[in-house]
């Protein structure tokens, strides 16, 4: 117990501390400077395991399908204490509009929940046929990664 006192301590100092330094006054930022340092800090920490065939990056006038749920919702963040509150969301069909490209379509492919849906899957493998790479985004829903669950699935 006394270990854990002395955590919430520290915690509550640093509460405390912070909450007079503001005194009031309302944190401001320039949010297109904030955005931009995520896309720099993003694009500098990615890092390329393989590269099969020099496929990236990709060459102009490429057919890409762009394919998965969170394509159109992407995710960013957890929850409880991971939850953030995004000033701005990059969407990859906003972004592949910044490129090159032929984007012969948009498909959610399937249901983050897991749930089989034949005509998404349908969707995706037309567009997938049409294109000479397939940009596909895949994760864990929101229902199954939460604190504590995560090493169940």
């Amino acid at each position: 117990m006394g270990e854990v006192d002395f955590c919430v301590d520290g915690l509550l100092d640093a509460i405390f501390r912070l909450t007079e330094n503001l005194n009031g006054k309302k944190v401001k930022f320039k949010e297109t400077d904030h955005h931009n340092l995520a896309k720099r800090v993003a694009a500098e920490s990615a890092v390329l395991l393989k590269n099969t065939e020099d496929i990236l990056p990709l060459k102009a006038g490429t057919k890409v399908a762009i394919i998965g749920d969170f394509a159109l919702e992407p995710r960013y963040q957890g929850a409880g204490s991971s939850m953030v509150n995004a000033t701005y969301v990059e969407t990859i069909e906003r972004k592949a509009r910044e490129y090159d490209l032929q984007v012969v379509g948009l498909s959610g492919g399937y249901k983050r929940t897991g749930e089989v849906d034949a005509a998404l899957q349908k969707e995706a493998l037309d567009y997938a046929a049409e294109a000479d790479v397939i940009l596909y985004f895949f994760g864990l829903d929101e229902s199954v990664n939460r604190k504590g669950l995560i090493g169940i699935i």
